[in-house]
């Protein structure tokens, strides 16, 4: 259930744009290539953007989603839909012979991947690689005059005229092509298929390893595994060795679970801490306003009378079991609510509780729960402390 609940986070957190989409990440992004329909470059868009680091404003790269970069060492890889100039012109004045590979592996990557794309942005960016030669850096109008910013430490990404800088990212049709050329190439006879016990499909790819989550009190600082398996007691029968198969996880459900927890482990409004556990927490929708309704709860010990009026509200409302109205929003006691206790002791994470109900009801038996201790106490002693 904890698994299954990171997994329907994570799409949400997807359709919110929070989280890049399954292979794909934010990418340092210096200048979009703006394509006409035919291929040809129109415009050569600077998108860094103006940061203040001290007294200087400094233009910095713009993060933006884009496939998952390569790892090179050493070796001519390209990535996909953007790049260095070396790969997306084949400009390297250094090394022209090296530059003209590079443009040529980015262009067969791109053929591979968009050639059966239906599509006009697909067909731009690939009429672009048919046309472009690396010559064509001294006689091109549009980069002749911008030819010293080739030179530079920047990434390169393509856009079509008339549309969105994004719009080629956000495109599903080669967002689906990506993905069917990743599981074409990674295809081998040691892939494990299965039925995931996370999502129910079948004939999926059952991870071996599973991410390791970041953020949780007394973790490893490199992180630690929630799912492991390397010792044979843990093991079913017949698949020592086998590490995480054993849990029959697919790769989907793996990326998207641990995707979703260290998201929420990077959020101020989605953690906190008691004791040596790490307490994360989120609505089925991911709607802020009930994890800051939420915290106040937590944090009634040291609240403003403006976090105490607000905690008031949120209390006599679920008694009522009315909207709760708190700050600006109004928030409805059925809106289904997780809460996900996690421990560790170095390489591995342990789950020490986990709760999943209506938010009304999560508040009523925190509120409850209160109730039971209530004892006579001095009368500067306001609140019972969270760890009771």
């Amino acid at each position: 259930m904890v698994i299954k609940s990171l997994v329907d986070l994570y799409e949400r957190l997807i359709e919110q744009k929070l989280v890049a989409p399954p292979n794909w990440d934010k990418q340092k992004i210096s200048y979009v290539i703006v394509l006409r329909e035919d291929g040809s470059i129109k415009e050569l868009k600077d998108v860094r953007e103006k940061v203040q680091r001290g007294k200087k404003e400094l233009l910095v790269a713009r993060y933006m989603v884009f496939p998952k970069a390569v790892i090179r060492t050493g070796n001519v890889k390209a990535n996909f839909l953007w790049d260095n100039s070396t790969y997306v012109f084949g400009y390297n004045p250094k090394d022209p012979a090296r530059a003209s590979l590079c443009f040529e592996r980015m262009r067969q990557k791109h053929h591979l991947v968009l050639d059966n794309v239906p599509d006009k942005e697909a067909k731009a960016i690939l009429a672009f690689f048919d046309t472009w030669q690396p010559c064509d850096v001294d006689t091109d109008p549009v980069i002749r005059t911008n030819k010293e910013v080739l030179e530079g430490p920047y990434n390169f990404a393509f856009c079509l005229e008339g549309e969105t800088l994004s719009s080629i990212a956000d495109n599903p049709l080669i967002q689906k092509a990506w993905q069917n050329y990743l599981e074409e190439s990674s295809s081998s006879s040691d892939v494990v298929y299965g039925t995931c016990s996370v999502t129910g499909k079948t004939h999926q790819r059952i991870a071996v390893l599973h991410p390791k989550i970041k953020g949780i009190v007394g973790a490893d600082p490199s992180g630690a595994s929630l799912v492991c398996f390397n010792v044979k007691s843990v093991c079913s029968y017949g698949h020592d060795g086998e590490q995480a198969v054993n849990s029959s996880v697919s790769e989907y459900a793996v990326m998207a679970y641990t995707k979703a927890l260290n998201w929420l482990l990077s959020q101020d409004n989605h953690r906190t801490t008691i004791n040596n556990v790490t307490v994360v927490y989120w609505s089925e929708n991911n709607n802020a306003e009930y994890g800051k309704a939420f915290e106040t709860y937590l944090n009634q010990s040291s609240q403003t009378d403006e976090e105490t009026s607000n905690l008031n509200d949120i209390i006599s409302g679920i008694k009522r079991g009315n909207a709760i109205d708190f700050e600006t929003d109004s928030l409805n006691p059925g809106e289904t609510f997780c809460v996900l206790g996690l421990g560790s002791s170095g390489s591995r994470a342990s789950v020490r509780f986990f709760m999943k109900d209506t938010f009304g009801n999560i508040f009523t038996n925190l509120i409850k729960h209160q109730m039971r201790l209530t004892v006579e106490r001095p009368s500067n002693v306001t609140t019972i402390p969270l760890w009771l």
